[in-house]
């Protein structure tokens, strides 16, 4: 395996490469338990995190992040999605008592409404301990979102794979359902 940067945990005690975790001496209870929350913390919403990441990468240094971002070899698709997400439910409207209960999807199920809307769905469902499942089914009674709309098809010839790729994330990241073939 070549030498990777890693991601350094509870004050260099601990730190995380491609292989997994490394202990570096023989930490302390306390530093254990720092690490073990700071894994906690960025495992319940790392779609959030690499979204974030990405949109301020995009943001900040443009074509040098993207040839970054795609050096990555992550499924352009998915990063694409994790993007549109981060940007349309910033951090101050995400509920995270919801990420236990699949916070991820029922932030998706309310990322098309208005930004007063997704909080007052959002903080409903951790209200009321809803699933996924039961916060689309609520949505879909009270708003008509995701209810059964009519479905159009569009094919789009495209001359080369590359090409086809970014229009496919390009067309993700703007909340449309592709499929490339």
């Amino acid at each position: 395996m070549t030498a990777t940067k890693a991601l350094v945990l509870a004050a260099g005690a601990f730190s995380v490469d491609d292989a997994g975790l490394v202990v570096r001496g023989r930490p302390s209870f306390e530093r254990w338990g720092d690490a073990l929350q700071q894994v906690r913390r960025a495992s319940r919403g790392w779609q959030f995190l690499v979204g974030d990441l990405i949109a301020y990468g995009e943001d900040a240094y443009g074509e040098e992040a993207a040839q970054l971002i795609d050096a990555a070899e992550w499924d352009e698709t998915s990063v694409a999605v994790y993007v549109w997400l981060a940007k349309r439910i910033p951090r101050e409207r995400r509920r995270l008592a919801l990420f236990p209960r699949g916070g991820i999807d029922q932030h998706m199920a309310v990322a098309k409404l208005a930004a007063a809307d997704q909080v007052s769905w959002l903080e409903r469902a951790a209200a009321e301990g809803w699933t996924v499942t039961e916060t689309r089914r609520q949505l879909k009674s009270l708003t008509g979102v995701g209810a059964t709309a009519p479905v159009y098809k569009v094919e789009v010839l495209c001359q080369t794979e590359a090409e086809r790729d970014t229009l496919v994330v390009r067309l993700t990241g703007e909340g449309w359902r592709c499929r490339a073939k």
